[in-house]
């Protein structure tokens, strides 16, 4: 079980003084306090705590008795303080000149305290207690050696974290007749967040921006065209990692015999050539609006350019630490997206539709100068690749020799029931990539299977109005979508654990055996090809249902309509139903830790006064 128990604070405040009608200066301020405090709690016959009883051995179980109760207490303190200046003015004899300056500062800080606690032997459903017993010798401490030993190496681990920002930023802006708007933006940013050097601090960000509102200038006489505007705009961005020390962090440790002292270790190494992550984004798009707006909406391109990417490097093993944060490759994107609401029906019943398409794709730009080349890899694969081998179903009895040899000649002592592995490519003399099989089964035979990330997103939904009711339908959904149901990793793949008692998936039963020779998924004897494969690769495109919402909006209320403006109940239910194929618990999970998305039914007022 989860108890989550949290609360804010904010507060924000803004002084306005105007020195002309033109010309005016802004100060704001905003304060945030955030704690949470969460307790996640596993009983005594969870399959968590069985894990942790290592099959009932006292001596190697490391939570012998009662629960696991895991504690995470954070703080979060942020303040932010912003100052600018704005002018604003029409110019020209029908105004039809627009100007616009702003020019700001802004402070803001983040401190972050946290502290993380496991302790084990826990009884939350008897008073919250803990085992009690005595170690009065030697006997008594091997009792439960695994058990003492991890409570004597478990400590509370404390997270500080201070980040500061501080930036300046202009915007200039200029419109003509509203036809054509130009925008230009420029920020520049310092963080205590990169390394000694104060010119990596510093970071520039600038965007420019251009608009043309064609059904206001070439075709401002076609009846049904409403709005038609095209949009443009070009920009750097940055971005960094909260986490990163300016200094050299010692970590203190304990009282070391050898050493006749307390003895220290590195805990972080700061990079003094740590740079921003630099973002630059080309964007083009078109709104529109047709037949008196009964049909509007916007489509979009982008191509995206991350350099400098922030990732790990690996220094040399004389070094005292394994690795080091630093500025390492680049990475592209392209994307679509396409929206659009109808007004199906208009008057006393109406309805309107809107349908959101987007993609995107992630391509690596350059790699990481320590990267070693796969031979079934290439410099600019996309992102989040499946690299596989190719199933081609299981062994079965007629894939054996008298003997009991395999027939398949890159897999001789392979076993019936076991997944067969397609043999599709070899090497030639000077170890390259060669078609065709070479009666072995080696990464020369790993393909590309796609991506882990969704090729499209749909979105639609209605809503619809009648004498004060409203009823709204959404649903949304992912297809070319892929993944290993990651339940089944632990609890079929590996269903040799059965002999020791754990808990398996219910899947477990279809697996193949000598009396289940079409059983569906391969035999808990140990496979020595193992490989990760297309076998367990599953469809996971799914449409889901994220609300239906009805209300109603009462009449107005005699002698209460000065007061009350408008009266709404309503109620909601997030989540109702998903349909797909995929066997895992949720398709939009990517991992079996990751807590599935919750049914949610809620009522509620709404009173405008």
């Amino acid at each position: 079980s989860r108890y989550i128990d949290q609360y804010s604070v904010s507060i924000t405040g803004q002084l306005q003084y105007k020195f002309t009608e033109d010309f005016k200066l802004i100060g704001t301020g905003s304060y945030q306090f955030n704690y949470t405090n969460e307790e996640e709690w596993f009983g005594e016959d969870s399959n968590h705590t069985a894990l942790l009883r290592a099959n009932q051995s006292k001596y190697a179980s490391t939570c012998p008795f009662g629960g696991t109760l895991k504690t995470i207490t954070t703080k979060n303190n942020s303040y932010t303080l912003r100052l600018q200046a704005d002018y604003s003015k029409y110019l020209g004899m029908e105004r039809q000149h627009f100007t616009n300056v702003m020019l700001g500062y802004e402070l803001s800080s983040t401190e972050y305290n946290g502290v993380a606690e496991e302790v084990r032997g826990y009884y939350k459903d008897r008073g919250k207690t803990f085992p009690t017993y005595t170690i009065n010798q030697p006997a008594d401490f091997e009792a439960y050696y695994a058990y003492h030993r991890w409570n004597a190496n478990n400590n509370p681990v404390y997270t500080d974290q201070l980040t500061n920002l501080m930036s300046g930023f202009l915007t200039l802006t200029y419109g003509y007749d509203d036809r054509y708007i130009l925008n230009f933006n420029a920020r520049a940013d310092w963080s205590n967040a990169f390394g000694s050097r104060s010119n990596e601090k510093l970071f520039p960000v600038w965007s420019i921006s251009g608009r043309w509102n064609i059904s206001n200038d070439v075709l401002k006489d076609i009846d049904w065209i409403e709005n038609l505007a095209l949009r443009l705009s070009y920009g750097l961005q940055g971005n960094m990692m909260n986490n990163q020390p300016t200094r050299l962090i010692i970590k203190k440790g304990d009282y070391n015999e050898t050493l006749g002292g307390f003895a220290s270790t590195i805990g972080a190494y700061p990079n003094p050539n740590l740079k921003w992550e630099t973002t630059t984004e080309l964007n083009v798009g078109l709104d529109f609006g047709f037949f008196q707006n009964r049909i509007t909406g916007s489509m979009e391109f982008f191509t995206r350019r991350v350099d400098d990417l922030l990732d790990e490097k690996v220094l040399m093993q004389y070094n005292p630490i394994s690795k080091v944060m630093a500025n390492i490759g680049a990475k592209g994107s392209k994307g679509f997206e396409l929206g659009i609401n109808t007004r199906n029906l208009i008057g006393e019943f109406s309805w309107s539709t809107d349908v959101v398409f987007s993609l995107y794709r992630d391509r690596w730009l350059e790699r990481n100068p320590q990267w070693k080349k796969a031979i079934y890899e290439n410099e600019k694969d996309m992102l989040n690749s499946y690299y596989l081998y190719i199933s081609d179903g299981l062994v079965q009895p007629g894939d054996m020799n008298p003997d009991g040899t395999c027939k398949l000649p890159h897999m001789p002592n392979a076993k019936p029931g076991m997944i067969k592995y397609k043999d599709l490519n070899g090497r030639d003399e000077d170890g390259n990539l060669m078609e065709g099989p070479d009666g072995k089964l080696d990464d020369a035979d790993v393909v590309y299977l796609g991506t882990k990330t969704s090729k499209f997103y749909l979105g639609f939904g209605n809503t619809f109005a009648y004498k004060g009711f409203d009823l709204n339908i959404f649903f949304y959904g992912y297809l070319g979508r892929q993944l290993e149901n990651p339940a089944y990793d632990w609890y079929l793949k590996r269903s040799w654990f059965l002999k020791n008692g754990v808990n398996m998936a219910t899947a477990v039963r279809d697996r193949w055996a000598h009396d289940n020779q079409s059983g569906k998924y391969p035999t808990s004897i140990m496979n020595p090809y193992d490989r990760s494969s297309d076998f367990w690769l599953e469809n996971a495109n799914f449409l889901r249902c994220k609300n239906i919402t009805l209300g109603y909006t009462l009449p107005k209320i005699k002698n209460l309509d000065k007061v009350i403006q408008n009266l709404r109940v309503y109620g909601d239910v997030q989540n109702p139903f998903i349909i797909t194929k995929y066997s895992g618990v949720d398709p939009e999970m990517d991992s079996m830790a990751a807590y599935p998305t919750q049914l949610t039914v809620s009522f509620g007022v709404d009173i405008t006064f």
